[in-house]
């Protein structure tokens, strides 16, 4: 994929937009810089998992003046065993850092089944 087919723009900060793909299995995430350039925000997952992005984005900026520009997107995954359906969704948190033109993955932190640490 070169770029962003059709997809569910959210919220941005200035001139910097998110995108959701939904793609055959799961969903994906862009994001479009002022100058219109794309990246896809790469999150790697085994084979056979499928990805769904979160409803609320958050975005971490700086301020320089009156320009604020963006320096980290935070979301909430869930990831889903393909073919296994009713099966709880694990939820991760993902934290990417932007870089001039791309996203980095700097954390990616699972949830932990606190009841099940704790049964006997």
């Amino acid at each position: 994929m070169t770029g962003i087919f059709s997809g569910t723009e959210r919220k941005g900060v200035n001139e910097y937009k998110l995108y959701i793909e939904q793609p055959d299995r799961g969903q994906s995430l862009w994001l479009v810089f002022p100058d219109s350039k794309q990246t896809d925000v790469q999150q790697y997952h085994s084979m056979g998992v499928e990805n769904y992005i979160g409803k609320e984005i958050e975005w971490r900026v700086v301020r320089e003046g009156t320009n604020v520009k963006p320096i980290a997107i935070i979301f909430e995954n869930g990831l889903l065993p393909r073919g296994e359906p009713g099966i709880k969704p694990e939820i991760n948190i993902s934290v990417f850092k932007t870089i001039k033109d791309s996203a980095c993955l700097i954390a990616d932190l699972r949830t932990y089944d606190f009841d099940k640490a704790f049964d006997d």
